[in-house]
C-alpha cells in the first residue's frame, strides 16, 4: 500500500490506549533577579500550559494522526475535572473508562525553562497500584469492550494502573480474540503471556529487559540482542529506538532493518517516544509492511521534535511531508496524483501545463520557469507516444516518452509529471477536471485559438495565463533545419 492512502486509512481505526495518565506542565519565564533571603536566582513565569502525558499523549497522538482513539486510565480528585475534559476534547479524545480515586492525587510532571532552557523537573503523584474497587471497574469494561477496538495500545510507566490483574485479563483476551495488542513503557517481561504484537523499548530500556549494560557501541551491540529480547519479552515485533541514532527492528528473535533518522538542529524530544508508537502500531493495523511501517513512524517523529509547542505529529503533517519527498516527480496513475494535490492545495497554489515537450529546446525551458514563478506546484501533463503520433504525424515523436519524461524529471522546476493521451484524449481536460488546478498555462500561439479544455478549465474556476515563446524555438522548426542541414553536410562532404 502507498504511503498516502495508508496514512488517509489512519482515520477508520479505532483504537483503545491503556495505561497511566500524566499531566505534563510546562513554566517558562524568564530570570533577571535574585532573593535577598537565600541569595538564589528568581523565575518570573510568563507562560505555564498543561498537555497529556504518558497514556494521554499517546491517545493525543493516535487521535492527531486520524484514529478514533479512547483512553482508560485513573486520576486523583486533586486535579480540576474540567481542566482534564478540556485536554480531552482539545485533543478529541474519547474517555472510555477513566476513573477517579478519592486518596490518589493526579500524575504531574512539571518543567521548569528559562528563555527556551530547562533546568528543573518535578514530578508528584501517587504511584501505588490502583485500588480494587477501580482495578475492578476496569477490568469489566476490558471484557466487555475490547473487541470492539482494532487494537489496544498499552502505556506503562510503573505507576500503579497495570496490575498483575489487568494484565491477565489481557492475556485471556488475547488467548480467546488475537487482537493486536502493543505496549510502550517498562519491563516488557510483565507481559510476555499476553502476546503483544509490538513493543517500543529505548536502548536504556532494552538494556536493562536483555540484562546487558556493558556495551562500547550502541548500533553494533543492539542488532544482536534480537534473541534475549524475544525471550524476554515474546513480542512478535520490536522497534528499539535509538534516538539520533534511529530505530532497530526484530521480528521475534530475528534483527530485520535499521532506519535511519534525520539530524534536527534543535530537537523538542519529550513525548517523540508516544509518537513513534502511535505512528508504528497504526500503520501496521492498517497493513503497512515492517519497513513501511518503520519509515512512517521514524518520520513522524522527526516531525515532532521539531515543534516546540505540541507533543503530537497530525495526519496532516505527516501526507504533507511524504508528498513534498519528490524523489521520483513522474505519476502514473492520475487518482494518486489528485490525493497528493488535495494535500498540497491547502497551503500552496497548483500551476497546470500540458504539451508533446519533443527535443526538448531551450524555449521549453524559459517557458515551464515562468510558469513556474506564476505558483508552487507545477504539474507537467506529457503527451504520450501515440498521442503525439496523432497530433504531429506519423513520423513523431522523435524521442520516446522515457526519454522526453527524464528531461522534465531533470528541471528544478517542475514537481510533478503525468503522461496521458489515450484514443479520443489527446486534450488534457479530464485531468484538468480530477486535478482542478489553480491556474492553467499555454504559450502565446495558443492565445487567438479556441481551447478545447476551456469549459474544464471554467467549471475549476482556474485561471488561464499565455506566456511569450521564444523567437524561432519550436521542435518543428528545429526538424526542419536539420533535414536541411544534412544534405549540404553530406554535399560537402562528398
Amino acid at each position: 500500500m502507498k504511503n498516502i492512502q495508508l496514512i488517509q486509512s489512519f482515520s477508520q481505526k479505532n483504537i483503545l490506549v491503556l495505561g497511566d495518565l500524566i499531566i505534563d506542565e510546562y513554566i517558562e519565564g524568564y530570570c533577571s533577579r535574585y532573593a535577598n533571603e537565600a541569595n538564589i536566582p528568581i523565575m518570573d513565569v510568563e507562560k505555564n500550559t498543561r498537555k497529556l502525558g504518558g497514556a494521554g499523549n499517546v491517545a493525543a497522538n493516535l487521535s492527531a494522526l486520524g484514529a478514533k482513539t479512547t483512553l482508560c486510565a485513573v486520576t486523583g480528585d486533586d486535579f480540576p475535572l474540567s481542566d482534564l475534559e478540556t485536554l480531552l476534547q482539545q485533543s478529541k479524545i474519547h474517555t472510555g473508562e477513566i476513573v477517579f480515586e478519592n486518596d490518589r492525587t493526579t500524575l504531574v510532571k512539571t518543567r521548569f525553562s528559562i528563555e527556551g532552557n530547562m533546568f528543573y523537573r518535578v514530578d508528584r503523584g501517587t504511584t501505588d497500584f490502583i485500588n480494587k474497587k477501580t482495578e475492578e471497574e476496569i477490568i469489566m469494561f476490558l471484557e466487555k469492550e475490547a473487541t470492539n477496538f482494532d487494537a489496544i495500545l498499552i502505556s506503562d510507566y510503573n505507576k500503579g494502573l497495570m496490575t498483575p490483574a489487568i494484565i491477565e485479563t489481557l492475556v485471556k483476551i488475547n488467548e480467546e480474540h488475537q487482537m493486536f495488542i502493543a505496549m510502550d513503557g517498562r519491563e516488557y517481561q510483565k507481559y510476555a503471556r499476553v502476546g503483544l504484537s509490538l513493543i517500543t523499548p529505548n536502548f536504556k530500556e532494552a538494556s536493562q529487559l536483555v540484562k546487558n549494560n556493558n556495551f562500547k557501541n550502541r548500533l553494533e551491540d543492539a542488532c544482536t540482542w534480537g534473541k534475549k529480547l524475544y525471550e524476554a519479552s515474546q513480542a512478535k515485533l520490536c522497534a528499539l529506538t535509538l534516538d539520533k541514532d534511529g530505530v532497530m527492528l526484530f521480528e521475534k528473535d530475528k534483527y530485520q532493518y535499521h532506519s535511519s533518522t534525520k539530524h534536527v538542529e534543535r530537537s523538542y524530544v519529550c513525548g517523540a517516544g508516544d509518537t513513534f508508537f502511535a505512528a508504528q502500531a497504526l500503520s501496521l493495523i492498517s497493513g503497512s509492511s515492517l519497513y513501511q511501517s518503520l519509515e512512517l513512524a521514524n518520520k513522524a517523529a522527526w516531525i515532532r521534535i521539531q515543534k516546540k509547542d505540541s507533543t503530537v505529529c497530525t495526519q496532516q503533517e505527516l501526507l504533507l511531508a511524504d508528498v513534498q519527498n519528490k524523489s521520483c516527480k513522474l505519476v502514473n496513475d492520475p487518482l494518486h496524483l489528485k490525493t497528493i494535490l488535495e494535500q498540497l492545495r491547502k497551503a500552496q497554489t497548483i500551476v497546470f501545463t500540458n504539451g508533446c515537450f519533443d527535443i526538448f529546446h531551450s524555449g521549453h525551458v524559459n517557458y515551464l520557469r515562468k510558469a513556474k514563478e506564476l505558483g508552487d506546484i507545477l504539474i507537467v501533463a506529457i503527451n504520450k507516444d501515440d498521442s503525439v503520433s496523432r497530433l504531429k504525424g506519423e513520423n513523431r515523436p522523435v524521442n520516446k516518452l522515457k526519454d522526453r519524461v527524464s528531461i522534465l524529471e531533470a528541471l528544478s522546476c517542475v514537481d510533478y509529471i503525468i503522461p496521458f493521451g489515450k484514443e479520443n484524449e489527446d486534450n488534457p481536460k479530464q485531468l484538468i477536471e480530477m486535478l482542478q488546478p489553480d491556474i492553467y498555462v499555454k504559450g502565446n500561439d495558443y492565445k487567438q485559438k479556441k481551447l478545447k479544455e476551456k469549459a474544464a478549465l471554467e467549471k475549476a474556476a482556474c485561471e488561464i495565463h499565455f506566456l511569450p515563446m521564444v523567437p524561432h524555438q519550436s521542435t518543428t522548426k528545429i526538424i526542419n533545419r536539420v533535414q536541411i542541414a544534412i544534405p549540404i553536410s553530406l554535399q560537402k562532404s562528398s
